[in-house]
């Protein structure tokens, strides 16, 4: 290599490394490189020589079919990419040959061209093996994952995008690099199929890479994905926070396609609060950005959202045109997701114009291909859509069953708010059919978790269902009572509008003048930084204990209060009344009992934990049969289990098995254990009690034909107040704390737990002991 190739070799290098240089400063640096480097080879007559100076080209093409690319400059890029790939083989270069194929397998992606693009990623992958280039081969699987999950198979996605992650398992800056984007398609995916917090927290570890890396070009796309997330979830400060960021990181890499997406992201958000004007304006804007780059995908999902926006205004001939618009080309381009969207969008548009024998062929199509591509999250709106149409037509029970099978949906994804919007629609149809007292305990328990949440939009149609309620019911006072709340909320919420705007940008200019503030004190008091993450750690243990003090405080005046009202009104039943009888007084003494003794378990529940975590208890290891132990605790809630009809085996010696152990929190834990299953088996089920002596060890299994817990379930099942998806079978109250008890009675005792379950297929718990002093069960 003489002097002249050295040098632009080493330039090259340079300016390929550079993850801080905006797309139209690096233009701008590689062209001239490029035009003097095609002149050098023209003049050069030495072959050797000729070549060297082709695969420096090649190098400095491949990156800038990159750059037009995210320029809008669509042909150019093309025209490099044929080039590119024709060089490759020419030099017979398998690194650059794969690189080349890798970029034409892009090229087909932005035009949605599924089935070539997988071709040459193919192609390429192949020839990465044979180099053994484990970053190659992870962005050749990363690609094919991007280019499936386009299609809508977001299982294949997902396990493509984890196969790729097996390839960048080093800590160098390029592997880093390349797993921080396969985090993002990954989280893109994930989200598309309605794992929210998995996607959140893969973002997350991709931002923190790219900012230790300083690749702050690329940072914009996580930004611009957090806050369509957001958005999704309708935290509103978050997600335009993120979009902003996003838009800044954007417009400084002078990196069109990524604005392209912050614009139709921001447009989602301005449509929440209202600003339709605002929002078309970013909507419109994202459209032309991505009908410059011919990407079919992102520019019918844009006519969706324009769709959509002008439904929301009642302007619905507009929104007919752009959904069919969408239609078309999302058939066309193949994309099965975003058909159904768009079958589903058509279905609701005619809903509300009355067209329900066109709403029918929509919702067939959309539940017949939902279900086959396995997206749960589609499934649910279109049982959602189908059971508006049975019930225009008079069939109330195939309405309410087919938005019970919505409802399961939305629980298993945790689709919070269609959920509660799909719930309201399903108590509509249960006071068309006179179920007032399900409908107004149903509502009530809505309404308190809206307030709880700030959803002021959804309170205003429950206060109307609630009036209407009444009124049907002839509780005038009731249904005024509600009727003002109704006009109430809607006067907050009209008033709220005018200055919505303006609180969102001051929370904004807020949390990015405490970034900067932040900052600056971190630069100039290091020393102090470690105070800093002291108080930061106390501050979220004093908002963590506000937080469970609330929530204690819901539970008292929601488990503790029911139970107590029913003593104060058998009780005073029993004073009042004198021609009550001894059986019926004896009946209630009996109910007495129970009520009290659920508020007891309640209480002692509360203060075990809160001892756990003081450290305030005094452990005393003592030799004792855990056969008794464990007999005496199903003696005690044999009562129970009968009142259900509950047969609870034992499969386990009668002879002793000497345990060493604090006593008392081993019968704490099986106590737990046996009266979680009684609450979660359905009336006549089994629960099978299990030991098993192995490997020195000793295994108590707890098993029970309940609903099972789903994925959700089992990461929050030991957690203090975890709301599941499942309910208790016969109305027990269920506060969240007796697992989270056992978790941390079992950590105490330095034994283990383990979950066995699927949905609809009960649940197994497993407690693993150590110090098994004698005995001879189970092998």
């Amino acid at each position: 290599m003489n002097k002249f190739e050295k040098k632009i070799s080493d330039k090259i290098d340079s300016l390929l490394s550079d993850d801080t240089a905006d797309r139209k400063s690096l233009l701008d640096s590689l062209s001239p490189l490029e035009n003097e480097l095609r002149e050098k080879i023209r003049l050069t007559k030495k072959e050797s020589v000729k070549q060297r100076l082709e695969k420096l080209l090649l190098k400095v093409i491949i990156k800038l079919i990159d750059v037009n690319r995210r320029l809008s400059k669509r042909e150019t890029a093309n025209a490099l990419t044929d080039e590119a790939l024709a060089l490759s083989v020419k030099l017979n270069d398998p690194e650059l040959r794969a690189e080349a194929l890798y970029e034409k397998a892009t090229q087909h992606s932005f035009s949605s061209g599924f089935k070539m693009c997988h071709e040459y990623l193919m192609q390429s992958l192949e020839v990465y093996k044979e180099l053994k280039n484990n970053t190659g081969i992870a962005r050749c699987y990363m690609g094919l994952g991007i280019n499936e999950s386009k299609r809508g198979k977001y299982k294949y996605g997902v396990s493509l995008f984890n196969k790729a992650l097996e390839y960048v398992s080093d800590n160098s800056a390029e592997s880093q690099k390349t797993r921080a984007i396969i985090y993002v398609n990954l989280a893109n995916t994930q989200f598309r199929s309605g794992q929210v917090q998995k996607s959140i927290s893969n973002l997350e570890s991709a931002k923190k890479i790219f900012s230790e890396l300083k690749n702050f070009n690329t940072i914009q796309v996580v930004y611009g994905n957090l806050g369509y997330i957001y958005w999704e979830l309708g935290e509103l400060p978050k997600a335009i926070f993120n979009l902003n960021k996003a838009m800044k990181f954007s417009r400084e890499a002078k990196d069109d396609y990524s604005l392209s997406s912050v614009y139709g992201n921001l447009g989602l958000a301005y449509k929440n609060l209202g600003e339709f004007e605002k929002s078309l304006d970013l909507l419109l804007k994202a459209t032309v950005l991505k009908e410059k780059f011919g990407d079919a995908v992102g520019l019918s999902t844009g006519y969706m959202n324009i769709g959509t926006l002008y439904q929301q205004r009642n302007e619905y001939r507009n929104a007919e045109i752009y959904f069919k618009k969408a239609l078309k080309m999302k058939k066309e381009i193949k994309d099965m997701n975003g058909f159904i969207e768009c079958l589903i969008n058509l279905g609701y548009l005619c809903t509300l114009t009355g067209n329900f024998n066109h709403c029918e062929r929509y919702a067939e199509q959309a539940l017949k291909n939902s279900t086959e591509s396995g997206n749960k999250r589609l499934e649910a709106y279109s049982y959602n859509l189908y059971a508006k149409i049975f019930r225009y037509r008079g069939n109330l029970e195939k309405a309410i069953e087919l938005l019970e099978k919505a409802q399961e949906i939305c629980s298993e994804l945790g689709s919070h708010m269609f959920g509660i919007e799909n719930r309201l629609l399903q108590l509509s149809i249960q006071m068309q059919k006179r179920q007032y007292a399900i409908v107004e305990k149903e509502l009530l328990k809505i309404i308190h978790s809206l307030i709880k949440d700030h959803e002021k939009l959804m309170l205003v149609e429950c206060y109307d269902m609630l009036s209407t309620l009444f009124q049907k019911q002839k509780n005038y006072k009731k249904a005024f009572e509600y009727s003002q709340k109704y006009c109430d909320i809607n006067k907050e919420l009209f008033n709220e509008k005018r200055d919505k705007n303006l609180k969102q940008i001051k929370i904004i200019y807020d949390l990015e003048n405490a970034e900067k503030e932040k900052e600056i004190y971190r630069l100039k008091y290091v020393e102090h930084q470690k105070a800093l993450d002291e108080l930061r750690e106390l501050h979220f243990q004093l908002l963590e204990r506000e937080k469970q003090k609330s929530e204690f405080l819901a539970i008292a005046s929601h488990d503790l209060r029911n139970p107590l009202s029913a003593i104060i009104g058998l009780s005073n039943y029993i004073i009042e009344d004198e021609s009550i009888t001894r059986d019926e007084v004896d009946e209630f003494m009996h109910d007495i009992i129970n009520s009290a003794n659920s508020m007891l378990s309640i209480v002692k529940n509360f203060l075990n934990l809160e001892a756990i975590e003081q450290n305030e208890f005094n452990m005393v290891p003592e030799e004792f049969n855990i056969v008794n132990l464990i007999d005496f605790g199903i003696s005690k809630v044999k009562a129970d289990a009968e009142r259900k009809e509950i047969t609870i085996h034992k499969n386990y010696p009668s002879n002793e098995i000497i345990l060493y152990y604090d006593k008392s929190l081993v019968l704490q834990i099986f106590d737990n254990l046996i009266t979680n299953a009684i609450k979660f088996s359905p009336r006549g089920g089994n629960i099978y009690v299990t030991l098993i002596h192995k490997d020195s060890k000793l295994l108590l299994s707890v098993k029970d034909e309940g609903p099972g817990l789903t994925v959700e379930d089992k990461q929050k099942v030991f957690q203090r107040y975890s709301h599941l998806s499942a309910k208790p079978t016969g109305g027990e109250s269920s506060t969240g704390l007796g697992l989270s008890i056992v978790k941390k009675l079992i950590t105490l005792l330095n034994a283990k737990v383990k979950i066995k379950s699927k949905p609809g297929k009960g649940a197994e718990f497993i407690v693993e002991f150590k110090s098994v002093m004698k005995g001879n069960a189970q092998k």
